[in-house]
């Protein structure tokens, strides 16, 4: 045996776990090969460890743990209505504001802007209409 097969099967081998035959090859090869019985060594301490582990009492009984499961799994969607109806608000909410900064106020009557002058304010008529008579004003940028 070579030192790969009897690393797979060191655990085992520890365990009594290999036929007789196998477990043979892989004692004759520990005896020869120092680096082998290290590492059988350091698994057989370690297995030593975790059997003298203590494994804690459980705190609660199945029963309790189902129960508490259950109703986590009844607030999970309480919370994401929660979640949803805050998102729905906030949208609501910045869908308003821009309607409100984006709202544009007509003028009372085309005379309003033709009246105008450049230096009072910076629109130019085209003279076009919209339907209903509303006049299209455009902004002219002066450069200042």
């Amino acid at each position: 045996m070579n030192c790969t097969s009897v690393e797979a099967r060191l655990s085992s081998y520890l365990d009594g776990e290999l036929s007789g035959s196998v477990s043979l090859a892989v004692r004759n090869h520990l005896s020869q090969c120092e680096a082998c019985s290290v590492e059988l060594e350091s698994l057989r301490q370690t297995k030593a460890i975790l059997h003298s582990a203590r494994v804690p009492e459980p705190t609660t009984s199945p029963e309790e743990l189902l129960r508490k499961v259950r109703i986590a799994e009844r607030e999970v969607p309480r919370r994401w209505a929660v979640a949803l109806i805050a998102a729905s608000a906030v949208c609501a909410g910045l869908v308003a504001l821009n309607v409100s900064m984006h709202r544009t106020v007509a003028p009372a009557s085309s005379n309003e802007v033709l009246s105008a002058s450049a230096a009072d304010a910076p629109y130019t008529y085209s003279g076009d209409t919209l339907a209903g008579g509303l006049p299209i004003v455009r902004a002219a940028y002066s450069g200042d």
